[in-house]
Parts: C-alpha cells; sequence; structure tokens
C-alpha cells in the first residue's frame, strides 16, 4: 500500500517534537491528528505564525492514541521468504528527511517500528529529478497544513509518475505494475503494408513493416473496505514511450482491456462503471466506461486525433480510396492508460491492458 504524508514539528536542531500528522492512502482514506504532548512554548517565530493557527487544537490528542490509530489506519506489512514477494508499505513526502523522523519515533527506535514497515521513504524531490523537474501543479491554500500537504504531495506524484516516459523508471516508481514489451508472430491485424498520411500536411508515404512486437501492463489495484464511498479512486495503468531499434516510427491500431479472476458479480457491476482513459502524447484517445470494453477481441482507436500530439495516420488502401486504420507514432510518442472512478470494497483488482505495435520503414510516394 502506497501513502503520502506530511508532519509539522517544533524542532531545535537537537530534538523535533511532533505537532501534526497528516497521511493520505493509495485507496483514498486519510489520517489526521494534531499532537496534545508538544510543547508550543519551545516553538520559534515562524511555527507560531504559520504552523500552530492552522490546529485545531480543541482535538489534539495524546502522541500515545496518535501511534495507535495510524497503526490502524496503515497496518502491517508482509513479506514472503518463500516466494520473495514483497507486500510492503511505500511512503511519500516531500523534503521528508524530518517528517519520516517525525513519524518513525512515533513508535520509538528504528527497530520498533510497526511489522513490515521500511527503514526509508520516497522523496518527491528525487522523483522530480528523475522525471526531469516538470512543472507540477500549484498547492492552493492549506500550506503547513499536515493534511494538505499531504494531499498535494500525492496529487504531484500522480502528476510525475504520467509524465515519466521510461518503462524501467515507471516500475521502479510503481512495484505493483507489470510491464513488458516482448516480440511476437506477425498478425493480420497489423499489415505488410500500408499508407501514411500526415492529417496535418496531407503528405503521404508508403511503409513496410519490419517488426512487431506486443506491450502490456499488469497493474494490481489494492481497493480498501475502510474507505469513504464517496472517493472516486484513479490509478495509472501504463505508461510507456515508443522506441524501435529498426524504423523510426510504430504503428498502433487497437487495445485490449481485461479483469483478473478472483472479484465477486456485486463489486464487477460497480466496477463496471469505472471509467478508462487512454492517451497518445496527452491527447485524450479512449473516455469510455469499463463494462463496453471488457470481452471486446480488441477496442479500436477512434479517429480523432488531429493534432502535434498524434500527427500521423496510417491508411489501408481501399476500393473508394484509403479508410482510416489506426495512429502512426515517431519513436518517443508517449502511450497512458489510466482507470478512474474506482469503486472501494473489492481488495485487490487485477487491471490488464495489452496493445500491439508494428514497426515500419517508410519513404516518400
Amino acid at each position: 500500500m502506497r501513502f503520502w504524508f506530511d508532519t509539522e514539528f517544533i524542532e531545535d536542531g537537537r530534538t523535533i517534537d511532533p505537532v501534526s500528522i497528516g497521511i493520505v492512502a493509495e485507496d483514498g482514506r486519510e489520517y489526521y491528528a494534531v499532537s496534545s504532548d508538544c510543547d508550543r512554548s519551545r516553538a520559534n517565530a515562524w511555527v507560531k505564525e504559520n504552523v500552530l493557527p492552522m490546529c485545531d487544537w480543541s482535538k489534539a490528542i495524546p502522541r500515545a492514541q496518535i501511534r495507535a490509530e495510524i497503526i490502524e489506519f496503515c497496518g502491517f506489512a508482509t513479506y514472503d521468504h518463500d516466494s520473495g514477494t514483497k507486500h510492503q508499505h511505500e511512503f511519500w513526502a516531500n523534503y521528508g528527511a524530518y517528517d519520516w523522523v517525525v513519524l518513525c519515533q512515533l513508535f520509538g527506535s528504528m527497530d520498533d517500528l510497526p511489522e513490515g514497515w521500511p527503514m526509508y521513504c520516497h522523496d518527491l524531490q528525487q522523483l522530480l529529478e528523475v522525471t526531469g523537474n516538470p512543472d507540477i501543479p500549484k498547492q492552493w491554500g492549506g500550506h503547513h497544513h499536515a493534511l494538505s500537504d499531504a494531499q498535494w504531495v500525492r496529487e504531484a506524484w500522480i502528476f510525475c509518475t504520467r509524465q515519466d516516459p521510461s518503462v524501467v523508471a515507471r516500475k521502479a516508481l510503481d512495484p505493483y505494475a507489470d510491464v513488458g514489451v516482448t516480440d511476437i508472430q506477425k498478425t493480420p491485424t497489423i499489415p505488410e503494408q500500408m499508407l501514411l498520411v500526415n492529417t496535418l500536411t496531407d503528405q503521404a508515404f508508403t511503409m513496410r513493416r519490419e517488426d512487431q512486437k506486443r506491450l502490456t501492463s499488469r497493474k494490481r489495484i489494492l481497493t480498501s473496505l475502510k474507505r469513504s464511498e464517496n472517493f472516486l479512486m484513479s490509478a495509472p495503468l501504463l505508461n510507456y514511450t515508443t522506441e524501435s531499434e529498426v524504423c523510426g516510427s510504430m504503428y498502433l491500431r487497437a487495445i485490449r482491456v481485461s479483469l483478473g479472476d478472483g472479484l465477486t458479480q456485486e463489486y464487477l457491476k460497480r466496477l463496471w462503471d469505472a471509467q478508462f482513459e487512454f492517451r497518445v502524447d496527452g491527447e485524450l484517445l479512449i473516455q469510455k466506461a469499463l463494462r463496453p470494453l471488457l470481452g471486446v477481441k480488441e477496442v479500436i482507436l477512434s479517429e480523432t486525433s488531429k493534432t502535434k500530439g498524434c500527427l500521423f495516420q496510417a491508411h489501408h488502401p481501399g476500393a473508394e480510396g484509403s479508410v482510416w486504420a489506426g495512429y502512426m507514432l515517431p519513436n518517443g510518442s508517449r502511450i497512458q492508460a489510466d482507470l478512474a472512478k474506482i469503486p472501494p470494497g473489492g481488495g485487490e483488482v487485477v487491471v490488464k491492458v495489452s496493445c500491439d505495435l508494428g514497426a515500419y520503414t517508410t519513404r516518400n510516394t
């Protein structure tokens, strides 16, 4: 389970005294507490001006109670030594060196951390560096309120991971996603030769297929029975940048979507209304409820792209002229799939996405 968190504290270079803590869980639950044990008289002028007024001291509770509630909120994590499978929590903070110490010292020494908890946390600033320091969304209001700050860390994390163009980095950032690209046998769905038309300039090219690969993603989404029923969760399923060693572009015609086993019929009916979104270079090509996409052999991409996000459209030569057949993506094009409005209460939900990519050489016609 992934958690984004923030703390406010009083420190003097030797000790750190927690003031408040906010945590947002991957399944949408939120936790916030103010400590009644902190010594506000030790706060410096900046903390007194910017932090203490953000706290509702009438609802402050002892550190021991905060510790117990956080254990209940986050739960324990496990490690299967036989299979080597990790079911470990993942914590994210922004400039989180002191925040992590505040959280850990609620339990005592490092050896006293709850079972299965990591001995480190991830920092949003490292993620920003890995993803090229994108222009992340600003936080509007609530600065130095621990829960508001934690909510923003989650928003920034989602923004950064969707910007990340590297499959390797994507897997490192999201250990619950299994993304792969494999060579496959040539199939009739991707023809040997095609006509390529630039929809912005109307230039035409002939194409010959040189290679074919299958892009797959298997994402395990954890939903919690304790989630708020009105929270609409979203999860990134796929984030891939096209590349080919033999060709300068790849052809994409359709995608496939399926679910893993083990879901109850009652939950499945609610999951059908989840929103599936598919983008190329940030341009939304598919936005549909999940139900009509399941059980379909292929979801053909609509002829909607006319912008620089997807310059090329491929055509099959037909009796009455060329017929639109898919997208030709220059190397470096980013393919994304996301699932939004995921309902609570399903336990573990496995979503699988795949598509075939054909690599073509082109020449002027």
